[in-house]
């Protein structure tokens, strides 16, 4: 295979990976993200993943990953322009994701007892993941093209 159709691979693999993120990111939003320890209220994702923002107020960073995120698929989807900055932006974030899923309680939303993750939060910290690898596909990738071949001396 000859290195402009690897780079070409690489980059339609990038973008298919970043698309699955997307796909994951929005399906977390309307799936319960968590529920209390008791057996009671389910949280939508809708309610804690994306208006959670208000959240790093109370102590929670998790959610600037959300920002993150989109300007990375902003990045390297619409614009081609991710670089080193874009993907050490991502990884830092996904450090900051992780965490979402030992959360205990959540000082923004009104429940009366302690929660626990549910299956939104795993499915939004795998799309945070998976924006990072597909981040580092495109950022690296991009990196290993062969450059030209100098130009033939010029001959009187």
């Amino acid at each position: 295979m000859s290195e402009p159709s690897r780079s070409a691979a690489r980059s339609l693999t990038a973008s298919t990976v970043l698309w699955i993120a997307m796909a994951l990111w929005v399906g977390s939003l309307a799936l319960p993200a968590y529920r209390e320890v008791d057996g009671g209220t389910w949280i939508l994702g809708v309610f804690v993943l994306l208006f959670g923002e208000f959240g790093c107020l109370g102590g929670i960073p998790c959610w600037y990953a959300n920002p993150v995120a989109w300007w990375c698929w902003q990045r390297v989807l619409a614009t081609k322009e991710a670089g080193w900055p874009t993907l050490l932006a991502i990884w830092f974030v996904t450090l900051i994701a992780v965490p979402a899923l030992r959360i205990k309680e959540i000082p923004t939303i009104d429940v009366s007892d302690k929660v626990e993750p549910a299956v939104g939060v795993y499915v939004w910290v795998a799309s945070i993941g998976l924006t990072a690898i597909g981040v580092t596909m495109a950022v690296v990738g991009r990196g290993r093209t062969v450059p030209p071949p100098p130009p033939p001396p010029l001959t009187p």
